[in-house]
Order: C-alpha cells, then structure tokens, then sequence
C-alpha cells in the first residue's frame, strides 16, 4: 500500500431512519467517517476494450485502507467530489489486511 497514492477524500454515509422539521419518520443520511482513497486508474487493456466512453467514470473503484473507525457495510453511500456513489462490491483484503477495494456505482 502506498499513501502517496491515495490523494482522494471520500465520505462514507448511511442512510437512516430519523425524524425531519416536523417531526414525522424520514431517511436521513448520516455521515459516518471520511477518509483518504486512491481512485484505480483504467489498465491499458481495459481502455482499448471499453466499448462506451465514460464507463469508469460511472463505476470507480476506491482503494483504502484495511483498518478503518467502523466497519464498512454494503449499504452505505460515498461521496465524492460531489456526486453520490452505491456500493456494488466489497472486497476486504483478509489475507495481508492491506487495502479494501470497493466499487460504486453513481447514483442519478
């Protein structure tokens, strides 16, 4: 893992059940914790072989760091740089407790 690559700040955040101004049920969004990622870059092979421009930029994956203040869940959202992103997938790094890799998905 190297730190110097990870130079994105990303913001996980659940969405909750709480009470708006009038005090009625709502989903609320509640921020858990930021964090810095490294945002994978596209190899070769995948650029010559994407058939619609701008698939990345929809789907990135974000590498961070194994250990984190709270584990992160599938349900969460990120944001960055100010669009909203689903988790697709989730792969912790169980054997070195590296990186986590996780894909999203952008939100319209």
């Amino acid at each position: 893992m190297k730190l110097t690559h990870m130079t994105e700040r990303i913001t996980f955040f659940a969405k909750e059940t709480g009470v708006d101004e009038n005090f009625s049920p709502a989903e609320v969004e509640t921020e858990k914790f930021s964090c810095w990622a490294e945002v994978q870059k596209l190899t070769l092979r995948e650029f010559r072989n994407s058939e619609n421009v701008g698939y990345r930029k929809t789907t990135p994956i974000f590498l961070v760091a194994y250990k984190q203040k709270e584990e992160i869940q599938p349900d969460w959202r990120i944001k960055w740089r100010g669009k909203t992103y689903e988790i697709i997938g989730l792969d912790p790094d169980f054997q070195k407790k590296d990186l986590t890799k996780i894909q999203g998905r952008e939100l319209s």
